[in-house]
């Protein structure tokens, strides 16, 4: 293996491990590319329709605009629950880890305590 490979490698796995920790960059990317190549598709279509260049891209415009805000709205729906509503769950009073977590916090408490 090369430099240059160990290069690459090395690229590609750090793209793989920020596109894991952050998924909705990969998306907006992917979003990105399918919006500019619908639009380049229609123009040519709505051209011939005799549609004139600023009217379709004003049109193209607030919808790239809507979705846009829609992915924004949606990654921060991700994030919300993500953060607030699966991290701080807390078990149910009747699971075994409920008592479990309760055990270890009164260990951790009077382990603290007597340590003073």
């Amino acid at each position: 293996m090369t430099s240059t490979d160990a290069h690459e490698y090395e690229s590609r796995s750090k793209l793989w491990e920020k596109s894991m920790k952050e998924p909705m960059v990969p998306i907006g990317l992917a979003g990105t590319v399918a919006a500019v190549m619908y639009g380049a598709v229609n123009y040519r279509k709505y051209r011939r329709a005799g549609m004139s260049t600023s009217v379709f891209l004003m049109q193209f415009r607030v919808i790239a605009q809507s979705m846009v805000v829609g992915c924004m709205t949606l990654g921060v729906g991700y994030t919300l629950v993500s953060d607030y509503v699966l991290k701080h769950r807390q078990p149910a009073k009747t699971s075994p880890r409920y008592y479990t977590d309760q055990v270890q916090d009164y260990r951790q408490m009077e382990s603290n305590f007597w340590k003073e």
